[in-house]
């Protein structure tokens, strides 16, 4: 029996400074995924954006506002795609080949045609 790869996975607002005020940014913040595992970090942005205040930090969730479920499933996929892509490892990958199967493994929907290549076809 394969035995399970050791790894921690967290979704944490990122935190900085405004430029101009140099106050910590609490609106439209990025949400990222970290992945810790054999002394590595990855850190992944995962193209939600949420304020400080609608974030959950115990639970690395997003609790309130109006894309709370869309935001949470996207998290959930995301974290679903690691243990995935760890159960799929026979030894503990290095960081570019984490990220490299993190892109292959994220459905994106199509970007639309350009007018131009539709009437193309």
């Amino acid at each position: 029996m394969k035995q399970a790869l050791k790894k921690k996975i967290h979704f944490k607002l990122e935190q900085r400074a405004d430029k101009d005020t140099g106050k910590i940014i609490t609106a439209n913040i990025p949400v990222n995924m970290m992945v810790t595992f054999s002394g590595q970090r990855l850190i992944h942005y995962t193209d939600l954006r949420c304020d400080k205040d609608n974030w959950n930090p115990s639970k690395e969730r997003i609790s309130k506002g109006k894309d709370v479920d869309t935001g949470n499933k996207i998290l959930n996929a995301l974290e679903n795609l690691i243990i995935e892509i760890f159960n799929d490892y026979e030894d503990y990958p290095s960081l570019a080949k984490l990220r490299e199967d993190i892109r292959n493994g994220i459905q994106r929907p199509e970007k639309p045609q350009a007018v131009s290549e539709y009437f193309n076809q």
